[in-house]
């Protein structure tokens, strides 16, 4: 079953509306917290998903009003990881990560969400 924003994107045609196409390259993937997250914290978060039965990844929302969430544009970090639905909440996505998660890895995932170091 195609996750809401993978079943707009498989059904658009050259004759497909606006709102659909946009839905479709604008969507965004949410994380909570500002800071920068370390190897050790993106590390810790992959393995608890990975003992819970889930991929080796970080949790993300497709929809987030909360102040403490950033994003990243789900398009462009599917150019570097791959993203799934996981668990119950159809809004849920994991961005798999690779094992061992590098510094370059880190960077990468933290610059995808528009993390600086402080």
């Amino acid at each position: 079953m195609l996750d809401p924003v993978r079943r707009v994107a498989a059904n658009l045609t050259p004759g497909s509306r606006q709102s659909d196409i946009a839905l479709a390259h604008e969507a965004k993937l949410y994380r909570f917290g500002l800071a920068w997250e370390p190897v050790a914290k993106l590390a810790a978060d992959a393995a608890a998903a990975l003992s819970a039965g889930y991929p080796h990844g970080i949790s993300t929302f497709a929809i987030s009003t909360r102040a403490d969430a950033v994003s990243a544009n789900r398009t462009e970090v599917e150019q570097y990881f791959s993203v799934m639905q996981t668990g119950r909440n159809p809004l849920h996505q994991t961005v798999v990560l690779p094992r061992p998660i590098t510094d370059d890895v880190a960077v990468l995932v933290n610059q995808l969400f528009g993390r600086t170091r402080t």
